[in-house]
This record gives C-alpha cells, structure tokens and sequence, in this order.
C-alpha cells in the first residue's frame, strides 16, 4: 500500500466533490419550476408537438443541472464535464417527463 507523503498528497486524494446547500436548494428550485412551467404547458400543446416540447425541456432542465453543478458550484468554464452532465440528465428528465405525461393520460 502507498502511503501519501505529505498532508496535501491526503487531501488531494481523499477530496470528494460536494454540494453545498445553497445550490442543492438552488438546484431543487430550478427542477420544480421547469417541471412545473412543463406539466402546465404540455397540458395546452396539440399532441403532434408533445414529444418536441419534452424533448426541449428535458434539454433544459439537463443543461440547466449541468450549469449550475459545473460553472456555478466548481466555477469552472464550461468543457466536457459540463456537455455529459447535461447529456446524463437530459436523459434522465426525458424519460421522467414522458413517464409523468403518460402516466397521467392512462390513468
């Protein structure tokens, strides 16, 4: 086993990325909003546009995430890091959105 040869080699190591309480409420509060603007708007769009307007806002709120997670909580510029988080969340909110839509029409 290697052992760190000073405390700054520790440190560096065992530094695990956090997220402080003003932007996991900051994060929190932009997802309710955007989920709450996107149920009120999907509500009033002809349905040969539903999968457009959900695919947009699940770009947003992806993106969004992503923003707030790289330039504001680690204040740094916006590169790969930034393009996969949007891309893993835009995703994840996608299929969140298509779930909630259509689960509320069938039941």
């Amino acid at each position: 086993m290697m052992m760190a040869k000073n405390k700054a080699e520790t440190k560096a190591r065992t530094q695990v990325p956090t997220l402080s309480f003003k932007n996991a409420f900051l994060l929190m509060l932009y997802i309710f909003i955007i989920f709450t603007i996107g149920m009120t708007i999907i509500e009033y769009i002809p349905r040969n546009m539903l999968l457009v307007v959900i695919t947009l806002l699940s770009l947003v709120i992806g993106y969004g995430i992503g923003f707030i997670q790289e330039k504001i909580q680690n204040k740094k510029k916006l590169g790969k890091a930034f393009l996969w988080l949007g891309g893993v969340f835009s995703v994840l909110a996608f299929v969140m959105l298509f779930g909630i839509y259509y689960a509320a029409v069938l039941f």
